[in-house]
């Protein structure tokens, strides 16, 4: 049955090769004058089918954006920051990791300087958290 199925698949596949060969010889003249006989405007044909392509090329578009969309989301409910301590000891221990006491190697860098506010802190807190900069006896997310 399967050998059957394989070679109607190869005549089908032939069949379709030559039919195209065909059009693809066939000169553009005669084709619009076979359009013309059948009654079929070529340009109102030709920005039907363009429209058509657009609008599957809009809607691959949005349903990519949607699973971003979606993917993002995701993450950034997985990704909720874990509770935090209040915002000074955020500050104190944040200036402590900026003045030095992550060896050294820890360098940023501020708006003309100008202190952080308190979403900077709580997303820098975050940053730093994520980077394992914290020893808090916690794991980090």
């Amino acid at each position: 049955m399967n050998r059957n199925k394989d070679v109607a698949g190869k005549r089908m596949s032939a069949l379709a090769e030559a039919v195209m060969d065909d059009v693809m010889a066939t000169p553009d003249d005669q084709i619009l004058a076979e359009f013309a006989e059948d009654g079929i405007d070529p340009a109102a044909s030709a920005a039907r089918m363009r429209s058509a392509a657009l609008a599957k090329l809009r809607a691959a578009k949005r349903a990519r954006l949607d699973k971003a969309r979606e993917t993002y989301q995701q993450a950034t409910k997985r990704a909720a920051a874990p509770s935090r301590p209040p915002l000074e000891e955020m500050r104190r221990r944040a200036m402590e990791l900026i003045r030095g006491g992550a060896g050294g190697t820890l360098a940023l860098a501020f708006r003309n300087g100008q202190e952080l506010t308190d979403a900077d802190l709580e997303s820098l807190w975050d940053d730093l958290r994520e980077l394992g900069l914290f020893d808090d006896g916690k794991p980090n997310d």
